[in-house]
């Protein structure tokens, strides 16, 4: 250490390696972007779908005091949805929410009523509620 308290650095490799993480940074960042991109449109459209089946309070992998059945979910609410939703059927004798999630290819299998297993990958995490007509995100 010099008297100023500084330590002697190889500045030139020290910044050289900021660089590179930066781009590596850069470049992660573009991918992350564009994932979110196409998750927002797989949302939109997955939610669209939902307030034809009649939905009008979605939970993807929350929990919320404005769906129940999130709340008193004893298994984890990660990969899983969670639908306030007319009690009536929507294919044969499957819940609507269940038959939104085969439509898309996300089912995972089980499920209850208002909830169905599901691939979340694609989807935008959160609570959505539907306000005049439009999805609003509320958490």
């Amino acid at each position: 250490m010099n008297p100023k308290g500084m330590v002697k650095m190889d500045f030139d490799r020290v910044i050289k390696g900021i660089r590179a993480d930066l781009a590596d940074h850069a470049q992660r960042l573009d991918v992350v972007e564009a994932q979110l991109k196409n998750a927002r449109e797989f949302t939109d459209k997955f939610l669209s779908e939902c307030s034809k089946a009649g939905i009008t309070k979605i939970a993807i992998s929350k929990k919320t005091d404005t769906i129940p059945s999130s709340k008193e979910y004893p298994f984890g609410v990660t990969g899983n949805v969670f639908a306030f939703q007319p009690k009536k059927r929507a294919q044969g004798s499957w819940p609507p929410i269940w038959g939104v999630c085969e439509k898309f290819g996300i089912g995972g299998g089980c499920g209850n009523s208002d909830q169905h297993q599901i691939d979340d990958s694609s989807l935008i995490d959160g609570v959505y509620h539907l306000k005049s007509g439009k999805w609003m995100r509320v958490d």
